[in-house]
This record gives structure tokens, sequence and C-alpha cells, in this order.
């Protein structure tokens, strides 16, 4: 009898090993899951905010009638050649060096008679990746400046 309850003893401690080792295996793709969340809910973060300030700079730029000089008000930038720079930092605060910024707004406009093309794009600064990309057309009027 004494050897019988040996047995079954050994079973069930081998039988606890293998639950525990299972939710260890269950506990580490959780662990793992959740994190691959978070990263992604960064950059989805990261994509909104962009995306956001890209639409921003085009209102600007429709306010002004194709005129660069609100955008340029409002963001503290400078215009050269026609193409404006501004930077952001990590939180898509705009920063005024290069140093702190993490992505990059560069606008382009090209003007065709009483059409002003307008591209902006915002670029992560360490990867040099095009994060987003809008295009805007914008009629001046005959009044144009």
């Amino acid at each position: 009898m004494s050897n019988l309850n040996r047995n079954k003893s050994g079973l069930l401690l081998m039988e606890l090993m293998v639950v525990t080792l299972f939710f260890s295996v269950a506990a580490v793709i959780c662990i793992k899951i959740f994190f691959a969340g978070e990263s992604l809910s960064k950059e989805s973060q990261v994509l909104t905010n962009t995306v956001i300030q890209a639409q921003n700079a085009a209102q600007l730029i429709k306010s002004d009638r194709g005129g660069i000089e609100t955008l340029c008000d409002y963001y503290g930038a400078t215009a050269k050649d026609g193409n404006i720079i501004i930077y952001f930092d990590d939180e898509l605060v705009p920063c005024y060096d290069n140093v702190n910024a993490r992505i990059k707004m560069v606008v382009k406009q090209t003007k065709d008679g009483e059409i002003v093309d307008s591209t902006i794009d915002l670029i992560d600064i360490p990867s040099d990746e095009i994060l987003y990309c809008l295009e805007t057309k914008t009629y001046k009027g005959r009044d144009s400046r």
C-alpha cells in the first residue's frame, strides 16, 4: 500500500510541474503581447499627432490664401526659398532647434498662376522616413499678395 501511495504522489508532483510550466509559458506570452501592444499604441499616437500637425499647417496655408506668412508666425519659423522647416520634439511640440527634435515638417510650395500647390511632409529624423505627406492646392484669387 505504501508503494502505491508513493507512485501516486510522484505522478501528482509531475502533473504539478507540467501545469506550472504551462502557466509560466502562458505568462511569458501574455507579457510579450502586452509590451508589443504598448509599443504599437505609442507609434499610433505619434502618427495621429503628425496627421493633426499636417492638417493644421494646411489650414493655416488655406487661411492665408496660399501664403506662408501665417504658418511662419504660428510656428515661429522662417521661409527659405519658399520652403519651411519646422522641428518637433517627442511630444510633437514645436521646438526651435533640431538638437532636441524627433520629427520635422517640411512645407514646399510651387505656384502656377493663381494656384498654389503645397506639399507638407512630416519626417521622422532618426530614420529619415516620411511619416505623413499631405498635398494641397489653394486658389489665391485675383487680389493676391
